[in-house]
């Protein structure tokens, strides 16, 4: 168990547990619905369109052919 969180193999045997980097339990507190449909779909549009054009510009900017 060396540099292993014991809390990790004790409660969950070696597999994934759904916490973050401090223990704390994912839950849906992140999640923020406005009650307009065709807003939070928007919304949702153009985060996805923001993080591919951010994972493009990444791609595009280095030379490393495994990236």
């Amino acid at each position: 168990m060396t540099g292993q969180n014991p809390c990790q193999f004790l409660s969950a045997g070696q597999s994934a547990m759904p916490v973050d980097s401090n223990g704390i339990p994912f839950s849906g507190g992140h999640v923020v619905a406005s009650g307009n449909l065709a807003g939070d779909f928007y919304a949702n549009v153009m985060a996805e369109g923001t993080g591919r054009t951010l994972a493009t510009r990444l791609y595009e900017y280095t030379d490393d052919p495994g990236m």
